[in-house]
């Protein structure tokens, strides 16, 4: 696979990293909402931390956008687009496999900390619905 198909595909999977978003932006208004209204403290703390897994995922959000705009460019770019982003950034070279393995990475830690903030709103909402 050329380069810049490779760059193409790997932005495309970054770019998913915004619908996400907006679904874990959605799970923490309801968390919060839930913090917000009277209830037990074993409810209100299992969503507060939906809340704090929503801080993560937004964190992880915001690098995986970055990234997914630096693919979009590197696709579009010729062979040298690397380099010149590297010296852009003043880093060291790597290859483009590290760099899309690394990207990779953090779309999964985005993936992960949402599962976890929609796992700790769904175990809130049910402590809430039994009153405990």
């Amino acid at each position: 696979m050329s380069r810049n198909i490779g760059c193409a595909v790997t932005s495309s999977f970054l770019d998913s990293g915004r619908s996400i978003a907006n679904a874990a932006n959605a799970g923490a208004i309801v968390a919060g909402l839930g913090c917000l209204w009277d209830g037990r403290a074993t409810s209100r703390s299992t969503l507060f931390a939906s809340v704090i897994f929503w801080l993560i995922e937004c964190w992880f959000a915001v690098r995986v956008s970055i990234d997914a705009s630096l693919f979009r460019v590197l696709a579009e770019d010729d062979e040298e687009g690397a380099q010149r982003l590297d010296a852009i950034l003043d880093r060291p070279g790597r290859p483009i496999e590290d760099r899309t393995r690394g990207a990779l990475t953090l779309w999964r830690k985005q993936i992960a900390a949402f599962a976890l903030q929609l796992a700790t709103l769904a175990a809130g909402i049910a402590l809430r619905i039994a009153n405990v």
